[in-house]
């Protein structure tokens, strides 16, 4: 008769390298100074159910493609024991920003001079988050 003995579980700690992004990113997940198997778990926004989602100590997520929170978290089994599981890892995920429209005010200038000083916009953002599409604004003087 052989008799098993492990270590116990210790889930360790998860971690996200993105954890703020627009629709349409990913972010790479890890967890450090586990014990055991790893079983990552995902919970979509609004939901209060944990699905299988990996089980690499290092991973990328899906594209996570739908505005809110989105959570991971790691159930680390070693041998017979019973699980541990980790911290929860909250990632934000924002609509795209879109520009709707801009009235830019009458100038003179002269054809071929340069517009860029005439124009003036700003970002609801103060730095793009990963996964944001850029928004580009051109201008051409009339003749």
């Amino acid at each position: 008769m052989a008799i098993e003995v492990s270590p116990p579980s210790e889930a360790g700690t998860a971690d996200a390298t993105i954890t703020s992004m627009c629709v349409g990113g990913t972010t790479e997940l890890s967890l450090n100074g586990y014990t055991g198997d790893i079983f990552w778990e995902y919970q979509a926004p609004g939901s209060d159910v944990w699905v299988y989602s990996g089980g690499n100590p290092t991973f990328t997520s899906d594209v996570l493609d739908e505005v809110g929170t989105h959570k991971y978290r790691a159930k680390v089994t070693s041998g017979v024991c019973d699980e541990s599981i980790s911290n929860i890892v909250e990632i934000e995920v924002e609509p795209q920003p879109v520009w709707t429209s801009y009235d830019a005010p009458a100038a003179s200038i002269t054809y071929g001079e340069d517009v860029a000083s005439l124009l003036m916009w700003s970002t609801v953002l103060a730095a793009p988050l990963p996964g944001c599409v850029q928004q580009h604004l051109a201008a051409k003087a009339k003749r």
